[in-house]
C-alpha cells in the first residue's frame, strides 16, 4: 500500500496544485492580505485575499507557516474563516508532496497520518460551513477528491461525484467561472475524461453567456487551440457554430464553417481532431448541400475521414470528389483510392477493379495509373487467373518504360513467380485473403492498428510506421504476436517480431501499407494505411 500511495503522489507532483496560483507576494504578504480582508464584503473576495497569502507562504515552501498565517489573517473578517480551512488544508496537502518529492522519509511517514488528519477535518469543516455556491465549497470539494484520488482509497469515487454535484450548483449562479475550468483540467490530469468534458462545458455556458458577437466568439475557440486546449476550442466552436447557423448570410458562414473545419482537420503534426472536423463538414452540407464544397475542400474532407478511418464515409467523400472534379489535378489519386479503400476496406472487390480498371485506361501513364495496372495485376494473379495478370504487368512495363523504377521492380517480381510456377508472394496472397474472401469478414480491422509518423512526405524522406494489436485474452499467459508486413516499401529487413518498420519512397504515389497479426491459433487482425508521396 505504501509503494502503491507513493507512485500516485509522484505522478500528480507535475500537475501542481489547483488553487495556488504563481507566488507573487513578498514575505510581508500576511499583513498586506490582512488589509486586503478587512475590506472584503463576501466570502469570494476573502477567498481571493487568501489565496495570496497561501501562494507567498508556498513559494517559500512555509507549508506550517500557512496555517498560522491564514487564520491570523482570517480574524480581520468573519468571511474568511471558511477559506482558511480550506488553506490550511491545502498547505498539508502541498506539504505532503513536498516531502514525497524531496524523498524526506522521516517527516513523512513520522508526521504523514497526522497531515492527513488535518487534511480531513479542515475540508469537513468547509463542507459544513460552506454552500455549493461559495468558491471555497467548490475548492474544497475537488480538494478532497484529489487527497482521496491520490491515496486510491474507497472514498475516490464519493468525492468525485460530490465534487461534479458541487461544480452544477456553483455554475448555476458563478461569477468566476475560472474555478470550473481549472477543476476540468485537474480532472483532466486523472483521465477524467468525461468529467472534465463536463465541466469544461460549464465553464464555457459561462463563458460565452454574455458574449454575442460572433467574432468574439471565434477569437475564443482560436484562442484555446492556440493554447493547445481541444475541449475548450471545441465547446466555444458548438456555440459559435449555432450562431452562424442562425446567420442570414449562408455563404459567410460557409466560409467560416470551412475555416474552422481546416484547424480541426487531420494533419501530422500539431492538434486535431478529424471526427469533430468531420461534424463541421456536415454543418456546411447542411446549411448550402454539397455545392458549397470547392475542389480543395471536398478532398480536405475526404482526407480526413480517410485519416480518421471512416472508410465508408470516406469513399463516398471521394465518389463525389470524383463524379465532379474528374479533370481535376487529384482525379487521379482519389480513384486510386477509391480502388484501395472498395478492396482492402471495405471488400468490394467488383468495385476496386472498375476504378483500377478506368484509371489503366489513361493515355498519361503517371504514378497512380501505374499503381492501379499493379494492383489489377495482382487481383488476377490471386484468383489464378494468369492471362490477366499477365496482361496488367505487361501494361505497367511498357507505360511505364523507365519511369517508377520500385513499381516495375515489384511487377518483374510477380511476373517470374508466373513464369517460374511459383505461388504468389504469400504475404501479399494472406493480406488479398484477409480483405477478400467471405470467411475472413470477421477481420475488421478493430483490433490491430497501424499509423506512419508522416503521410505526405517527400520522395526519399524515412518513414516510421507503427502497430498496436490487441492481442486475445489469454489468463496469465501472454499471447505470441507476429507481424507480417505487405504492401509498398516493406523492407527486407522485417521479420515477424517487427512491430513496426521504417521506410521510404522514392517514387510519387499513394502508398498502400498492410499488416497482418497473426497468434499461435491463427489470424488476429489486419490493417490497412496509406501514404501520400509527393
Amino acid at each position: 500500500m505504501k509503494k502503491k500511495t507513493i507512485r500516485a503522489i509522484m505522478a500528480l507532483v507535475a500537475l501542481g496544485v489547483l488553487f495556488a496560483p504563481a507566488a507573487h507576494c513578498e514575505d510581508a504578504c500576511c499583513p498586506a492580505v490582512s488589509r486586503d480582508l478587512a475590506q472584503a464584503p463576501d466570502g469570494a473576495s476573502a477567498f481571493q485575499s487568501l489565496e495570496k497569502a497561501a501562494a507567498c507562504c508556498f513559494k517559500q515552501q512555509a507549508y506550517a507557516e500557512c496555517c498560522a498565517c491564514v487564520r491570523d489573517a482570517a480574524q480581520k473578517n468573519k468571511n474568511a474563516l471558511n477559506g482558511a480551512d480550506y488553506f490550511c488544508a491545502l498547505a498539508r496537502y502541498r506539504q505532503l508532496k513536498h516531502l514525497e518529492e524531496k524523498q524526506l522519509w522521516d517527516e513523512y511517514f513520522a508526521k504523514g497520518n497526522e497531515y492527513r488528519e488535518e487534511i480531513s477535518s479542515n475540508l469537513d469543516k468547509v463542507f459544513k460551513e460552506t454552500r455549493p455556491q461559495d468558491p471555497v465549497h467548490l475548492a474544497a470539494r475537488l480538494l478532497a477528491y484529489r487527497f482521496h484520488k491520490d491515496m486510491e482509497d474507497a472514498l475516490a469515487e464519493e468525492t468525485l461525484a460530490s465534487l461534479m454535484t458541487a461544480a452544477a450548483e456553483y455554475a448555476r449562479t458563478a461569477v468566476d467561472a475560472g474555478l470550473l475550468k481549472e477543476a476540468a483540467q485537474a480532472l483532466e490530469g486523472y483521465n477524467e475524461r468525461g468529467k472534465s468534458k463536463e465541466l469544461y462545458k460549464m465553464y464555457i455556458n459561462k463563458t460565452v453567456a454574455g458574449v454575442t458577437a460572433p467574432g468574439e466568439l471565434s477569437a475564443m475557440a482560436f484562442g484555446f487551440l492556440k493554447d493547445g486546449n481541444l475541449e475548450l476550442a471545441e465547446s466555444v466552436c458548438d456555440v459559435y457554430i449555432g450562431k452562424l447557423d442562425q446567420s442570414a448570410d449562408k455563404k459567410a458562414a460557409v466560409a467560416e464553417l470551412a475555416r474552422l473545419a481546416d484547424a480541426f482537420v487531420y494533419k501530422d503534426e500539431g492538434l486535431k481532431d478529424p471526427q469533430y472536423a468531420e461534424k463541421v463538414f456536415a454543418k456546411i452540407e447542411d446549411l448550402e448541400g454539397k455545392e458549397a464544397f470547392g475542389e480543395e475542400l471536398l478532398y480536405l474532407r475526404g482526407y480526413n475521414l480517410e485519416k480518421a478511418q471512416e472508410w465508408a464515409r470516406a469513399k463516398d467523400i471521394y465518389a463525389d470528389f470524383l463524379a465532379q472534379f474528374a479533370s481535376g489535378a487529384r482525379a487521379g489519386k482519389v480513384a486510386f483510392k477509391l480502388g484501395v479503400l472498395s478492396a482492402y476496406c471495405l471488400r468490394d472487390l467488383k468495385a476496386a477493379r472498375e476504378y483500377f480498371q478506368k484509371l489503366g485506361e489513361k493515355e498519361h501513364a503517371d504514378a497512380h495509373v501505374i499503381a492501379g495496372l499493379y494492383q489489377l495485376g495482382l487481383f488476377a494473379q490471386w484468383e489464378d487467373d494468369v492471362a490477366r495478370a499477365k496482361g496488367a504487368y505487361a501494361k505497367i512495363l511498357e507505360k511505364a518504360g523507365s519511369n517508377y523504377p520500385e513499381t516495375t521492380a515489384l511487377t518483374k517480381q510477380r511476373m517470374n513467380e508466373i513464369e517460374e510456377n511459383k505461388l504468389l508472394d504469400s504475404r501479399i496472397k494472406d493480406m488479398l485473403d484477409a480483405s477478400l474472401r467471405p470467411e475472413y469478414a470477421i477481420f475488421d480491422m478493430s483490433r490491430v492498428q497501424i499509423a506512419a509518423s508522416k503521410y505526405n512526405p517527400a520522395k526519399g524522406e524515412e518513414v516510421s510506421i507503427s502497430s498496436t494489436a490487441a492481442a486475445p485474452q489469454s489468463g496469465c499467459m501472454q499471447v505470441n504476436l507476429e507481424y507480417f508486413w505487405a504492401g509498398d516499401g516493406i523492407p527486407a529487413s522485417a521479420g515477424p517480431e517487427a512491430t513496426s518498420i521504417k521506410t521510404s519512397f522514392k517514387e510519387p504515389g499513394t502508398k498502400v501499407i498492410g499488416l497482418l497479426v497473426k497468434t499461435p491459433s491463427g489470424l488476429l487482425d489486419r490493417a490497412v494505411d496509406f501514404v501520400d508521396v509527393e
